[in-house]
């Protein structure tokens, strides 16, 4: 829902899946994802330390400005209301179909 909303104010969201190919399409065909999702098996372990997640916990979460800054970092999953916050912050305004 929040890539649909946001992608007209130049947002994206982007998925690593830490998995293999096969468990990565199986959970994709059961979920609904409308944004990229990137593979990189188990080997992508390595790119998630790199962020912060040195305990690796997933989900793990990376929100990046348009500068390649990172604002935030989360581990677990996120609510709605969070990933809205965060993403509204860094664009200055909130989308005008925002509660």
């Amino acid at each position: 829902r929040l890539a649909r909303e946001y992608i007209r104010h130049g947002v994206t969201f982007v998925g690593i899946a830490v998995d293999y190919k096969p468990a990565v399409t199986k959970f994709m065909a059961s979920v609904p994802i409308n944004y990229p999702v990137l593979i990189g098996g188990l080997e992508s372990t390595k790119l998630v330390e790199q962020y912060g997640n040195r305990g690796g916990v997933l989900p793990y979460t990376v929100i990046v400005g348009r500068d390649g800054k990172i604002v935030s970092l989360g581990a677990g999953a996120l609510t709605e209301d969070y990933v809205r916050g965060a993403v509204n912050k860094l664009l200055g305004t909130a989308p005008a179909n925002s509660p």
